[in-house]
């Protein structure tokens, strides 16, 4: 019996049914603080929203100024979204005091020179120079303007007994489904991409490019998804040539190890010290697993004092980390139900089908695609390729929605609802009528309104400020995140306080720890 025969089969069942209602899931949010007039904020992470090292909930991501928001775990979606919004509710309103917002789109506001935009400061401790080291290296190999693009990242698990049922253990159920999403990822920034133009500053002088420009400050293309996804986005120039096989865990574990311990001439060229300084953790293609920009990463939560590839290594993958989401700026959280229960079905069909072996070349083929549907997604003549044939863009995309169709029921069944499917027909009507995506109808209002991308999305930071100002968080869950930020301030202080040894040292062990 084949793969996808059996698995539907056991999701069928009153049991499998049951475990559906089991899904757990999680959202990392990325925004970038502004001041008012659209600017990078140049001030430091607000201690009223804790300390980014120890607190759970609220920190930084690559640069001072990038806050991220992280729920925790959850099997319900509404209960998942309630606490990203109150999340986000609390950071305005300690925003609004110092005069700031976030920005609420992927690309980021006006930004200066590469030196203006400050990295993220972790304090003194070993793990906090670490993870300041880490973006400091990032600034070396790929400049700092990439990393302020901001997305959001959606973490999705199953119940471990029914993955084990339909495929004998867990972690090759979600290689299984890896290799789907890494084939059919450029069907979610074709939906969901919300970043079809850029600012002018967001790109180094000399920078070769095929945008237009709207005007003096705008860049884009007529039927662009997710820049943000392309070229000109999240990417590293160095990573286009490594082929990581998802074919196995082993082959996915094995070539990251490789890479991160093979030398790369041109990183090397930049050299580890710097006045006497570590400024490259090492020489290395990789540094650590988490440089490698995949679209979807196996994960596992590291126990205390545990590097994550080392936990992941050890226990098998317990979650995967979906990534190539943009950031909806017409959703005051970044993203909604309907968008979340079709990430789910969507998911599920990616486990649900035949999912053959990749290959070297299948990895060429799946990044064209996706550039294709980067640049120009909403082109009626959109071509992609399928095992080395051309495909028609929006015959592809309806076949894979058949297949979310299916998955959509199943969650429907164990959910007692009609949700499921009718986000998954929402995206059908967007195939049909591409106007209703997010990334046309951002280019069709600034465009409709005569104005620049940067004055259009400055009005939307601040229509999505206004909303959250206006949220009421409940008195007990105020008084849960206030005492999050103490705690989180205690903690630090009390690393802080605590010896520490050598730092290179540190750094040598940790990574020698894979």
């Amino acid at each position: 019996m084949k793969t996808a025969e059996r698995t539907s089969r056991i999701l069928g069942h009153a049991s499998g049914l049951a475990a559906l209602r089991k899904i757990r899931r999680g959202i990392e949010k990325e925004s970038m603080r502004m001041t008012p007039g659209g600017e990078l904020a140049r001030t430091p992470h607000p201690s009223a929203l804790g300390n980014p090292l120890t607190h759970p909930h609220i920190t930084t991501d690559f640069a001072e100024a990038q806050v991220e928001i992280i729920t925790g775990v959850h099997e319900g979606i509404d209960s998942c979204l309630d606490e990203l919004l109150n999340l986000h509710a609390f950071v305005y309103q300690h925003l609004a005091s110092r005069d700031e917002l976030l920005w609420t789109s992927s690309m980021p506001c006006l930004i200066g020179g590469e030196e203006e935009i400050p990295i993220a400061d972790y304090g003194s401790t070993n793990e906090g120079r670490l993870k300041h080291l880490y973006r400091k290296s990032l600034t070396i190999r790929y400049g700092t303007k990439m990393q302020t693009v901001s997305g959001i990242h959606y973490n999705f698990s199953m119940p471990a007994d029914l993955l084990t049922e339909a495929f004998g253990a867990a972690t090759p159920a979600y290689m299984h489904l890896i290799r789907n999403v890494n084939r059919y990822a450029w069907l979610l920034m074709l939906l969901f991409g919300a970043s079809p133009a850029l600012c002018h500053t967001f790109l180094q002088p000399g920078v070769k490019h095929k945008l237009k420009r709207w005007d003096t400050g705008t860049l884009y293309r007529p039927y662009a998804t997710s820049l943000r996804m392309g070229p000109l986005g999240y990417t590293g120039r160095s990573q286009r040539k490594l082929y990581v096989s998802c074919n196995s865990f082993e082959d996915y574990s094995d070539a990251l190890i490789k890479a991160m311990k093979t030398p790369y001439a041109p990183f090397s060229r930049l050299g580890l010290w710097e006045d006497g300084e570590r400024h490259q953790m090492n020489l290395n293609l990789l540094q650590f697993e988490a440089e490698y920009y995949g679209n979807i990463r196996p994960k596992r939560s590291p126990r205390q004092g545990q590097r994550a590839f080392e936990a992941l290594l050890l226990d098998g993958i317990e979650y995967v980390e979906l990534r190539c989401v943009d950031l909806n700026p017409y959703n005051s959280i970044g993203l909604d139900k309907a968008q979340v229960r079709f990430f789910d079905a969507f998911l599920l069909a990616c486990l649900m089908m035949e999912s053959p072996d990749d290959s070297r070349a299948e990895a060429r083929e799946n990044r064209r695609n996706q550039w294709r549907v980067v640049r120009s997604g909403r082109s009626p003549r959109l071509q992609l390729a399928r095992g080395g044939e051309g495909i028609d863009g929006k015959t592809w995309a309806l076949e894979l929605l058949r297949n979310c169709e299916s998955a959509a029921e199943l969650l429907d069944q164990a959910n007692e609802s009609r949700d499921f499917s009718s986000a998954v027909a929402a995206q059908v009507e967007k195939i049909h009528d591409p106007d209703r995506m997010p990334s046309a109808r951002i280019l069709n209002e600034f465009f409709r309104s005569k104005r620049s991308f940067f004055s259009y999305a400055k009005e939307l930071a601040f229509d999505t400020q206004a909303e959250l100002l206006a949220h009421r968080i409940a008195p007990e869950q105020e008084q849960q995140f206030t005492r999050e930020v103490k705690e989180s301030l205690e903690a630090a202080k009390r690393l802080e306080q605590m010896p520490q040894s050598d730092f290179n040292e540190f750094v040598d062990a940790w990574l020698a720890r894979v």
